[in-house]
Order: structure tokens, then C-alpha cells, then sequence
């Protein structure tokens, strides 16, 4: 029985974190304390929320960043430019 809740209970972590996308790539020219425009690694442009990135990441123009998002932030993204 332990075995079981174990196996469930690791499932559950494993399902949780597929949920999230790696994105890397630049600061844009725009930024706010709501949005940051990105050019990510596939040269698409578009504005991430500004919650996304750690509160001690410096937002500055052409700074490399690397996060991971919520699949569900990245689907209401509106791409602007590929």
C-alpha cells in the first residue's frame, strides 16, 4: 500500500512539472512593471508578464534571460514577429 501511494503521489509531481516551458532568449526595447517584451531563441517576439521572471532579475535591454512559464501563460501569449 505504501508502494501505491508513493507511485500516485510521484505521478502527480511528474504530471505537475511537464506543465511548465523552458524559454530562453532577450530583453526587448519595452518593458513595465506589468510586461517585458522578449525576443526568445527562435527570433519570436512577444511580452512575457513581468511575474515571470525572479524579483531579483534585472530587466535590461538585450539581457539573456532563461525561465520557465506556466503552459498556460505561454498559451494566451500573442506572438508578434518570427
Amino acid at each position: 500500500m505504501n508502494t501505491l501511494i508513493i507511485l500516485l503521489f510521484s505521478s502527480f509531481v511528474a504530471a505537475d512539472a511537464s506543465r511548465d516551458v523552458f524559454i530562453r532568449g532577450k530583453i526587448g526595447n519595452e518593458f513595465t512593471d506589468s510586461k517585458v517584451k522578449v525576443i526568445d531563441s527562435e527570433n519570436q517576439v512577444y511580452y512575457l508578464p513581468r511575474s515571470v521572471f525572479p524579483k531579483e532579475f534585472l530587466i535590461k535591454q538585450g539581457k539573456s534571460f532563461a525561465i520557465e512559464i506556466p503552459e498556460k501563460t505561454l498559451n494566451k501569449l500573442k506572438i508578434l514577429k518570427k
